[in-house]
């Protein structure tokens, strides 16, 4: 399953194909992929035809990205593809958030070590050096979102996930850190030069695969909620 979408800021040049499953192709991801799931392709003006090969979308079209998969689901909500894309925006529940931003460090003078786990959600100040589980709590770890993207970011994330992650970090904080903060690499990375549109444009992406996993909730509760015709016979 895949789908095509038109490029909101490069139409005459650019397209993007929205896959159903994560690419494994490493020799097209780049150096700062945005979504394994989204690649995009040369079209030379011909309309959404393919006339390049494909590759991950990277960081620097991170505002085309977003605007050109906000306006596609606009467009239309119930396609089948945005339920795989909304998983972006629930890799992490909000008690793991809460989790990560609960780890802190002990600064008292002969304070016991601690480690703690993600998986587990759970800090202690038992001997966990050999539990691949755990991790010790260092003392850069305090609380902050920074410090809980950095407990919940892998090396081999895409940025989209990166960017959300942080994006719910800072909610939870009541936005005291800024996205410079928590991902000091965006100071580098060069669609970071206009933050206010790519933030903006972030949110509504973030907005639209929220609104793709409430409408597809609705639907199982309402399919659950409907009377069997068993139930119907029964009740006559």
């Amino acid at each position: 399953m895949y789908k095509t979408v038109p490029s909101l800021l490069r139409p005459q040049t650019h397209a993007y194909e929205v896959l159903g499953t994560t690419s494994d192709s490493y020799d097209r991801r780049g150096r700062q992929p945005l979504s394994s799931q989204v690649m995009e392709f040369e079209t030379y003006g011909d309309g959404l035809t393919k006339h390049s090969n494909s590759w991950c979308t990277q960081f620097e079209q991170l505002t085309d990205f977003c605007l050109s998969l906000t306006a596609a689901i606009l467009n239309e909500p119930s396609h089948e593809i945005w339920k795989r894309l909304a998983y972006h925006a629930s890799r992490h529940t909000e008690r793991q958030l809460r989790f990560a931003l609960s780890v802190k460090f002990n600064h008292k003078e002969g304070s016991k070590r601690q480690f703690y786990s993600l998986a587990e959600q759970k800090i202690t100040t038992a001997d966990k050096r050999h539990d691949r589980r755990y991790e010790e709590v260092l003392d850069w770890h305090d609380g902050s979102p920074a410090s809980a993207f950095r407990i919940l970011t892998q090396s081999y994330d895409d940025w989209i996930d990166r960017l959300i992650r942080a994006h719910k970090l800072r909610e939870l904080y009541e936005y005291s850190q800024q996205m410079e903060e928590i991902i000091p690499d965006l100071k580098h990375l060069k669609d970071s030069k206009d933050s206010y549109r790519w933030h903006q444009a972030l949110t509504a992406l973030i907005h639209a695969l929220q609104a793709v996993e409430a409408l597809d909730n609705a639907s199982i509760s309402h399919h659950n909620a409907l009377p069997t015709p068993q139930t119907d016979e029964q009740a006559a």
